[in-house]
């Protein structure tokens, strides 16, 4: 990503602070990343949860990244999980790789084989890049009856609109 004009950034603030979940978590980014502002990961975790708690999957996920690796934030595996879940939830292939690897390790929530499949499944339909591996890997832990279940479940899956919608 280029870094933005300080006129972009100017007017991602002036969005973000009227509320506008885009520009929220956009201005997450600009943070994080030190584009066209000072670096502050601490401001950047405040832009990511306001538009997180209006729905927005991408700052959902950014949050849940802030608080599995402490990015302003302490750290927390349990709000980390319910973060990714949330945009996991959205479609958010990343956030669904993040949600297996959870379960499938018991971190921020308890360790579960077939939720960890289902959503490795939905990840790897979502076009996420390391699902495909980490979905043969999961099968080896798994009977035919738990594989058989987490499919049926991913089928039944059916992500809830986003506010970037």
């Amino acid at each position: 990503m280029q870094t933005p004009t300080p006129e972009l950034v100017e007017e991602t603030k002036r969005r973000a602070e009227a509320g506008e979940v885009i520009a929220q978590c956009n201005l997450g980014i600009f943070y994080f990343f030190g584009q066209g502002v000072r670096r502050d990961v601490v401001e950047s975790t405040k832009w990511y949860r306001l538009a997180a708690e209006q729905g927005d999957a991408q700052a959902q996920y950014n949050l849940g990244i802030a608080f599995d690796r402490g990015h302003g934030v302490a750290p927390d595996s349990s709000v980390a999980f319910r973060w990714f879940l949330a945009a996991a939830e959205g479609g958010h292939a990343g956030a669904q790789y993040n949600v297996a690897i959870c379960y499938g390790q018991g971190n921020g929530v308890g360790m579960d084989w077939i939720e960890a499949f289902r959503w490795i499944i939905l990840s790897d339909q979502g076009g996420y890049p390391r699902a495909r591996e980490i979905r043969n890997m999961v099968t080896q832990q798994m009977t035919a009856q738990q594989i058989q279940e987490a499919e049926r479940r991913a089928k039944t899956f059916s992500p809830r609109s986003s506010a970037q919608s």
